[in-house]
């Protein structure tokens, strides 16, 4: 994800101040600058917060995986520092948050109070987000056991 950010920033570049190695980005590098610009002869400098509001702002899947980052990262908030310390939320996926609980007591105990967490998170998610336009940000939450794969919770059980 870093490298493809590289690559469309270093497409924002003037042409005479890069050289790009036959259309694709180094591996290293986004691209090498052979004449560097002076500060003086700028006439314009966009901040990086801009640039990358920019680049996420035009790529969807960017856009949507930044949001559900932001919303992992506000799970501690929404359920508190006693529950943060047993549970934590790892990943998101089509509006389910996938929690991995170090215990089975801690696991029935927020599968009991699921409904309460959910509406405090998504309250919470809403304060710092703004509203969703689907509803709410977050349908369910599902609780992993400890050591759980969670690659293995990303698949649909099979049903028999």
């Amino acid at each position: 994800m870093i490298k493809e950010i590289a690559c469309i920033a270093a497409q924002m570049i003037p042409a005479p101040v890069q050289k790009k190695q036959e259309g694709k980005c180094n591996s290293d590098h986004a691209v090498i600058l052979t004449n560097p610009p002076q500060i003086g002869k700028l006439k314009r400098v966009d901040p990086l917060k801009g640039v990358l509001q920019k680049i996420i702002g035009s790529n969807a899947a960017l856009k949507l995986g930044v949001q559900e980052a932001r919303i992992i990262e506000l799970w501690p908030a929404a359920v508190g520092v006693m529950i943060s310390k047993h549970a934590r939320a790892v990943y998101m996926k089509n509006k389910t948050v996938f929690v991995e609980v170090d215990s089975p007591i801690w696991k029935q105990e927020l599968f009991t109070n699921k409904q309460v967490a959910l509406k405090k998170f998504n309250s919470i998610i809403e304060n710092e987000l703004g509203a969703s336009k689907q509803g709410t940000w977050i349908d369910d939450l599902f609780f992993l056991s400890p050591g759980a794969n969670p690659n293995s919770a990303r698949e649909k059980p099979e049903r028999r």
